[in-house]
């Protein structure tokens, strides 16, 4: 073991030269870096104040940005809608107005749609009853139109119309509407001339001038029980020159309801010809006749057919014609109209949309432009607060040329510390070649109370360092207070404002609300 130290005492006197030389060089990289850790934590707390308040206005910078480049969007929006609903208005207005004229002349053709059809439909009827119920009527009334018998007026039943109601008594009561009506009982007796003469059939004829002694009984209307209608009241004469051939076919029956009405009316104190609706007739001498199992009727149209009796098939085929175009003309209105009124309808849509949107919009612009006001005082407060935090120049200078020096120091402390410690390693190696792992026991020992000895220098350093920090943090976290306490008091204020702010813009919303809804239900 001697002769093991006589071999070694050299390298371990040289060692122990190095490892006190390394414990000075390490205690100056401890100190070194202790010193480096503080100036950099003052520098970075320095700094790091400063950058949150910038960061916080560069955001209040950003919104107010933003909010101002949506109230120009909404802007122009406005603009827009404001340009748009006149116009659009307008628009309205000209499809409105030709649609109230496509509707009135819908309505107006479809009126003469309706009486055009009603009359070829009584052409048509009254040809069809020339044609196929009298022969002689037709023949006769061929030759009125061909000039040879001018005179003739027509069947007697064409010559005046009576309400659906009382077409049964009237085709019951009056035996003589199939008579023919001629104007003079010479044209009568050509008539029977022509009808013997071709052999056509058999006719009774009323001659208009021999029936004028009846004038004088038409208006004299007399007082009838229970207020009963006489039936020749109750025809429509298109021409009054035929009234006293309805006259001499009617003389003054009367109307009863039922039969039983018929009987009162038909027996009183003066004696009375009535017909009923069903068809009963009571003749002033006490008869009475009726029942059956058909009952007559159609014998007397709506309206008189006299002019309609002239109709040619030629012109009853023009009237057909006319009536399908005006009727393809009618569809193609009514279809025009339903157009116009969905495009009306889309406008108004439209309309009450782009004045919602504009009403929305203005508010929205204006609780932007309020926004705008807060913003830009939080914006001119979070400068203050930037420039308050703002490091002096001066001290930041010298903050940062500390810490550049620290780290000089630092770097040259812990390349003399790694050199010696490099040559403590080198004798250890060279020892525990000699040694053969002898000493490595006492070397783990020594190494372990040096790892320790480190690791406490290092925990003393950053004891420092945190004591120094919290004492600055404590003092800046002091005034940060003083400056909260300032804002609360600046933001109640400026939100009490807000406050009545909303409420004068909430009052006014209600009152446009309820102006809007007024001037609505005027239009209505």
């Amino acid at each position: 073991m001697a002769s093991l130290g006589g071999e070694t005492q050299k390298l371990h006197d040289e060692k122990t030269v190095k490892e006190k030389e390394l414990l000075v060089l390490q205690e100056n990289v401890d100190q070194t870096k202790s010193e480096l850790d503080i100036a950099q934590s003052e520098l970075d707390l320095c700094q790091s104040s400063h950058q949150k308040e910038e960061a916080k206005m560069n955001e209040t910078k950003k919104n107010l940005q933003a909010t101002i480049c949506i109230i120009k969007e909404r802007k122009a929006e406005v603009i827009s809608l404001q340009e748009q609903i006149p116009r659009t208005e307008k628009e309205l207005d000209n499809f409105q107005k030709e649609l109230a004229h496509v509707d009135q002349l819908e309505a107006t053709i479809t009126s003469e749609l309706r009486e055009r059809r009603l009359k070829v439909e009584e052409h048509k009827t009254s040809m069809n009853m020339l044609c196929n119920k009298n022969a002689v009527l037709n023949a006769l009334m061929l030759q009125k139109q061909n000039g040879t018998i001018p005179g003739v007026v027509g069947r007697l039943g064409d010559l005046g119309g009576i309400d659906n109601k009382y077409d049964v008594a009237i085709s019951n009561a009056c035996g003589a509407l199939e008579n023919i009506v001629v104007d003079t009982i010479d044209t009568a007796q050509s008539c029977l001339e022509f009808l013997k003469k071709h052999d056509i059939g058999r006719a009774t004829f009323i001659a208009l001038d021999k029936m004028q002694h009846w004038v004088q009984y038409i208006n004299k209307k007399p007082v009838t029980p229970e207020n009963s209608p006489r039936l020749f009241d109750l025809i429509k004469f298109k021409n009054d020159e035929v009234q006293p051939a309805f006259y001499f076919a009617l003389r003054d029956t009367l109307v009863a309801k039922d039969l039983t009405q018929g009987q009162r009316i038909a027996y009183g104190k003066q004696r009375w010809r009535v017909v009923t609706l069903a068809g009963a007739v009571i003749d002033v001498s006490g008869t009475m006749t009726g029942g059956g199992r058909q009952v007559r009727k159609g014998c007397m149209g709506r309206s008189a057919q006299s002019d309609h009796t002239e109709v040619t098939h030629e012109q009853l085929k023009q009237m057909e014609e006319k009536l399908e175009q005006d009727t393809v003309e009618t569809q193609s209105l009514r279809q025009k109209k339903m157009l116009l009124e969905d495009k009306v309808e889309q406008l108004r849509i439209g309309i009450d949309d782009k004045k919602h949107t504009l009403n929305k919009n203005n508010i929205e612009m204006k609780t932007l432009s309020e926004q705008v006001v807060t913003l830009q005082v939080q914006l001119e407060g979070a400068a203050k607060r930037v420039k308050a935090a703002t490091p002096d120049n001066e001290a930041l200078a010298k903050l940062e040329k500390t810490v550049a020096a620290n780290m000089e120091m630092y770097k040259k402390a812990a390349k003399k510390a790694s050199k010696v410690e490099g040559d403590v390693q080198n004798l250890r190696a060279e020892i525990l070649e000699i040694t053969s792992g002898k000493m490595k026991s006492a070397e783990g020992k020594v190494d372990f109370i040096r790892k320790n000895i480190s690791q406490v220098t290092g925990i003393i350093t950053k004891a420092n360092v945190s004591i120094k920090t919290a004492q600055r943090n404590m003092k800046r976290t002091e005034e940060k207070i003083v400056q909260t306490e300032n804002e609360i008091q600046e933001n109640v204020e400026h939100f009490q404002t807000l406050v009545k702010i909303k409420e004068e813009v909430e009052e006014k919303a209600e009152k446009c609300v309820k102006d809007k809804y007024y001037v609505e239900q005027k239009k209505s």
